[in-house]
């Protein structure tokens, strides 16, 4: 295989600008630093952060940023070979230690890169994952259930019968005053299959509709049982 790669400057020239002029390149005379022939060409740098640095510095951002004026409060582990700028660890990863004190709520947001969050030292708080005006579609419950499609939908087609769900599309809303239809929630122990306690069940899984009529035609198929607890 060669290691020198033709240039622009061996192309016609109006055959290069006619494909600049139709938003094209040529890939081959940038391709060595796409795709970098025998090695690998790096720019991040060998970067150390230690926790006692990063932390008394998280601890006066607390002081200097409320919430309300963060949303995020957070100092972002930025590599300098990849300029601080891109807050970037690695090309492909980010990473930011966040300081939530006692009291403070962060807001919800979505993104579509994949999270991974790990306490490094706190107590009595939480996470709850994101459940937009307190709604579900079936691949987030799938998702929730770490389940398949197929039983995703049996579920949620059995709640739509016993109103637990009020159903218009792909958008369900939890009835809560039909949850009891099916006894208290449960929690597994951490050791139990499934690994979590039943999604419905959890708070953060939970809707406020249903106390009165719902616009937009949210409606149950059918009546849930009576239930035997008065």
């Amino acid at each position: 295989m060669s290691t020198a790669l033709g240039t622009v400057a061996d192309l016609p020239a109006e055959y290069y600008n006619g494909l600049v002029s139709r938003n094209l390149l040529p890939l081959w005379p940038a391709l060595r630093s796409v795709l970098p022939y025998g090695k690998p060409s790096r720019r991040t740098r060998p970067t150390l952060w230690k926790y006692a640095d990063v932390r008394p510095n998280l601890l006066r951002a607390g002081e200097l940023a409320p919430i309300e004026k963060a949303e995020r409060r957070v100092l972002v582990l930025c590599n300098p070979g990849l300029g601080l700028e891109n807050m970037q660890a690695t090309p492909s990863i980010y990473i930011g230690m966040q300081l939530i004190l006692p009291g403070e709520t962060a807001p919800n947001h979505r993104h579509t890169p994949m999270a991974v969050r790990f306490v490094v030292e706190g107590k009595g708080g939480y996470h709850c994952e994101p459940c937009p005006e307190r709604e579900t579609i079936r691949h987030e419950f799938r998702d929730r259930l770490d389940n398949g499609r197929k039983v995703a939908i049996q579920i949620l087609d059995f709640f739509d019968r016993h109103g637990v769900t009020l159903h218009k599309g792909d958008v369900r809303r939890i009835n809560r005053h039909r949850l009891d239809l099916f006894g208290p929630p449960v929690t597994l122990s951490s050791g139990a299959p499934g690994g979590a306690s039943s999604p419905v069940g959890r708070s953060d899984f939970k809707s406020e509709w249903g106390s009165e009529p719902v616009s937009g035609g949210f409606d149950s198929h059918s009546p849930p049982p009576k239930s035997s607890r008065s």
